[in-house]
């Protein structure tokens, strides 16, 4: 079928490949010395195979990469979270494949017709001669989509001995419009309302904010004052169970567990705490006994409350490549992590992994969040409903998809308790309607998260009639991948005797169904269509025309003369990743852009260090120094999350003293999907300089005009007010 043969690995060492039908297994042995593992590398062309018309996609690793389709001849390299799938034809399909999880992080990658399979070592020890397993690659090749990803998918839950708790939640959860700040009344207010709602509830889920992150056995007083106890035993009067938030991985730095066990922490090469993302909070060490004996505590103490669900989340967190103080590699201190979580808890809890690495948590969680957080907005439903359909060869066979809660508030349904500006609510009954569809498809958790009390008569039928008619999900299937190319989404899905159709779009719609028949779509509004049977075979026609959007605005006229500016000793944080140390700008997203660039016309000098502005950081700005006339400034930027609103500021201090401010917002207005940012700044100032089309990564070229030409000092940016980072990647001036 295809060949994959070694292309790169350590000097003296030996990399042997076994086939096991569809599986290969490499091994890689270490020289007469031993030493530590860094890299190798496995390579398969396809020259010979793929067809010009030939189109491919990923799959998804993590919520961060959702799949997406592209032209077999794309020259730039496309990272792919789990797999490759190739269609030759229309009726002849490839899979390439990760199908293990278990001590070494692996990479596909696809450009110019070749695939490569990177192996990190994380700085494993090989003993003289050692000879290990690296993870096992999955190939198949078949006649339908569905056919060769349930393959891969059976293929993998045999392998790591899958058995799931099958059960179906319904019920309430605190996080979306309580977010970290609720108390126990706010949890019985609206358990007794859902209950009133739908009788067969059966769950209320304590988010986040009832303890200090890494404190798990410090419940809050002023959360339950009765303790965490005597509300599990309340809603059990009830006739419900009780699940809870936590993230095993994490604490806060300002926790008693960092302040007593600061030895416990995974740390940088220079002895500073190694922090998640754009958090306050520390990694916790799980190669230390000490620590997998914590977390243990921590279960113990939750299933001695009565708890029976537990929600354990930023599990990728554990994925991040950094040492720990005993040598074993992340994908190790996950599992240590994780097989300690299951052993306390008991067959009988219920697991949900989140926002996890989605191969290493397989045999170890029953349901796994599979989309990012949902909010009560229409681009949040798009975006969610993005990523949780490219789970859908893994429902019920790895573990449950779980896309998140029931929200449905649209304007005018909130009050004083709802914390955070993004959780105000803008959905139209349409768009709530949409959503409130697709998660009758795809999830095994029906749990509303809106103010129940707030919302109007027709809103609470519609939770009413989502929660009364779940069922014991069976699987789902996604009926039109190769829909729309890179930016476009699946539209179509189908489950049992059930197809649904959906209009992500903002104009009318008209889609061909399976049996050929078709169906028109107002914008943004969702069909079921019941009694439908689907033979698995893929809708003709779709995906044959594929482009791939140019998302990159004009170039600045006479910007060709601009200087690039060194960002000054402020950068710190490096643009290319070191996997051995996971230092790196949003895992080196940005690294293609390193050196000399001329991106809008403007010449930049991207360095090996970027400057960073987190929104959990001390400083409140960080200078770049200028030092020279100018009457133009150009900045190459880039953040972390999809922001809207007040961002930041761009302060210019020049030579006479003056301070000119100049407000820096994201908007929704011209795109704004994914980490494609819109802003409400016109053309004439901020435009998509670059983009990474997987990853769905973008840079913003922005320009800054002074009133006259004027001796700059530096230029300020100031600490984001909204969760996120900022990332300047380069500077010139004109």
């Amino acid at each position: 079928m295809i060949h994959f043969l070694p292309a790169l690995i350590p000097d003296n060492w030996a990399l042997r490949l076994e086939s096991d039908g569809a599986s290969i297994h490499p091994f890689l042995k270490a020289s007469a010395t031993g030493g530590t593992f860094a890299c190798a590398t496995l390579c398969a062309d396809l020259a010979t195979l793929l067809p010009s018309s030939a189109r491919f996609m990923t799959g998804t690793g993590t919520k961060d990469i959702p799949s997406r389709v592209f032209p077999a001849n794309l020259a730039p390299p496309i990272q792919a979270g789990s797999y490759l799938l190739f269609r030759l034809a229309d009726d002849d399909f490839l899979l390439v494949a990760i199908a293990s999880w278990n001590v070494f992080t692996c990479e596909l990658s696809y450009s110019q017709k070749t695939i490569t399979a990177t192996f990190f070592g994380d700085g494993k020890p090989f003993a003289p001669n050692e000879e290990l397993p690296l993870e096992t690659l999955f190939v198949t090749r078949g006649s339908s989509v569905r056919g060769v990803l349930d393959a891969y998918a059976d293929a993998v839950a045999t392998a790591l001995h899958v058995h799931l708790n099958l059960r179906t939640w319904i019920g309430w959860g605190s996080w979306d419009y309580y977010t970290d700040r609720f108390t126990d009344q706010n949890l019985r207010e609206n358990m007794l309302r859902v209950k009133a709602l739908c009788p067969k509830s059966n769950l209320v889920q304590i988010d986040d904010g009832y303890c200090t992150w890494g404190d798990w056995l410090d419940i809050k007083p002023e959360v339950f004052p009765k303790g965490l106890a005597s509300f599990v035993e309340e809603a059990s009067d009830n006739g419900m169970e009780t699940g809870i938030w936590f993230a095993p991985f994490l604490a806060d730095l300002k926790s008693r567990t960092v302040a007593e066990h600061p030895e416990w922490l995974l740390r940088m090469p220079d002895g500073r705490p190694f922090l998640h993302f754009n958090y306050p909070v520390a990694i916790l060490d799980f190669s230390q006994d000490e620590v997998v004996e914590y977390i243990r505590r921590s279960v113990r103490s939750f299933r001695a409350a009565g708890i029976t669900y537990l929600k354990a989340d930023f599990l990728s967190s554990g994925a991040l490549p950094c040492r720990s103080r005993n040598p074993m590699t992340p994908y190790e201190r996950i599992h240590r992590c994780l097989s300690a979580i299951r052993e306390e808890a008991g067959p009988d809890t219920y697991i949900l992994g989140c926002t996890a690495t989605f191969g290493t948590v397989v045999g170890h969680v029953d349901g796994n969040r599979v989309g990012p957080d949902i909010g009560p907005t229409w681009d949040r439903v798009v975006r969610s409903a993005r990523y949780c359909m490219s789970s859908a060869p893994f429902h019920r066979k790895w573990y449950q998809c779980d896309s998140d809660y029931l929200v449905l508030r649209g304007s005018g349904m909130d009050d004083a308790e709802r914390t955070k500006p993004a959780k105000l609510g803008t959905l139209t009954r349409n768009e709530a309607t949409v959503w409130k569809d697709f998660l009758s498809m795809t999830t095994n958790a029906f749990l509303s998260s809106d103010k129940l009390a707030l919302l109007p008569p027709i809103r609470l039928d519609m939770v009413s009639d989502a929660l009364t008619n779940a069922a014991n999900p069976t699987r789902f299937h996604v009926v039109d991948y190769w829909r729309g190319g890179m930016d476009g989404m699946p539209a179509i899905l189908q489950k049992d005797n059930r197809l649904a159709v959906f209009n992500w779009t903002d104009q009318a719609q008209t889609y061909t169904l399976p049996d050929g028949s078709s169906r028109t779509l107002e914008p943004r509004s969702s069909i079921i269509v019941p009694y439908f049977r689907w033979d698995g075979k893929e809708i003709p026609g779709l995906g044959d025309t594929l482009e791939l959007p140019d998302l990159r605005g004009e170039p600045f006229a006479d910007a060709n003369s601009a200087h690039p500016l060194p960002l000054g000793p402020k950068a710190q944080d490096m643009l290319l990743l070191d996997h051995e140390t996971g230092e790196g700008v949003l895992h080196g997203a940005y690294a293609p852009l390193l050196g000399d660039q001329t991106l809008l016309g403007v010449p930049f000098h991207l360095e090996n260090r970027v400057l960073t502005i987190r929104f959990s950081g001390d400083e409140t700005a960080a200078a770049i120094p200028v030092n020279r006339k100018a009457r133009v400034l150009y900045l190459l930027h880039a953040a972390d999350v999809v922001v809207h609103g007040d961002w930041s500021s761009l302060l210019v201090r020049t030579a006479d003293g003056q301070v000119l401010t100049y407000p820096m917002q994201m908007g929704r207005d011209i795109g704004n999907t994914d980490f494609h940012y819109s802003l409400p700044w016109t053309s004439k100032t901020a435009r998509i300089a670059w983009t990474e089309p997987n990853q769905s990564r973008t840079a913003y070229l922005m320009r800054l005009e002074l009133p006259a030409e004027t001796e700059v000092v530096s230029l300020e940016v100031t600490r984001p007010p909204q969760k996120g980072t900022h990332i300047l990647l380069a500077v010139s001036t004109l």
